[in-house]
């Protein structure tokens, strides 16, 4: 007499067609997940490298400019440099970004406890050259002698961020940004020369 045949259990087929759809479920959240990060990153590294170029013409442009004054007793001259400085430190908050962005990188504070901060660095020596040279005939002793010591700092800040030269602006290039800390010591250094006089506000 012929045995009866046993029927095939349909739960092993349904679990794994189950299993088969969670692990490529997984795999693409996963693939996602990672995609998504990259972006984010590429998206940093780019800001990274834009606000290092903009900095560096902020920098440039000071210099280039209290340098005319120091240059100058020539009223028109003098006032064509303070107008090109008051354009220069309207894009001064690309300075201000790049150090916040490091401190965020960093995951604490560059300095333990810096007298100022970038942008109260920025603004008093923005409000500061503005007080200057409005008049005609010779700077006097202590203007040309602010004019001096802004020029020292600018020129210990063209150091340090000129270190930051990235001639190939690519996603390649904007992913690997944040991985190199180059960036973040030349922020950290750019806050302790914004911090090593004891006063950078002009005084009569």
């Amino acid at each position: 007499m012929e045995e009866p045949k046993q029927k095939r259990p349909i739960f092993t087929p349904i679990v794994l067609l189950l299993l088969t759809f969670s692990v490529t479920a997984n795999l693409f959240l996963f693939t996602r997940s990672i995609q998504s990060n990259q972006n984010e990153l590429a998206d940093r590294g780019f800001a990274v490298m834009d606000t290092a170029k903009q900095t560096k013409l902020h920098v440039s442009q000071v210099l280039t400019n209290v340098q005319a004054l120091l240059d100058t007793d020539d009223i028109g001259k003098r006032l064509a440099a303070k107008s090109a400085l008051i354009a220069a430190f309207n894009e001064k908050r690309d300075l201000v970004r790049i150090i916040d962005e490091a401190a965020i990188t960093n995951e604490k504070p560059l300095l333990a406890s810096p007298k100022r901060n970038a942008a109260e660095f920025l603004e008093q020596v923005d409000q500061s050259l503005q007080a200057i040279g409005n008049h005609e005939g010779s700077l006097t002793d202590a203007e040309r002698a602010y004019l001096k010591q802004v020029f020292e700092v600018y020129t210990k800040l063209q150091a340090a961020v000129d270190s930051l030269n990235y001639k190939t602006i690519s996603r390649t290039t904007a992913l690997t940004v944040l991985l190199d800390d180059k960036w973040v010591i030349a922020s950290k250094k750019m806050l302790e020369i914004m911090n090593e006089p004891d006063n950078v506000t002009y005084k009569p």
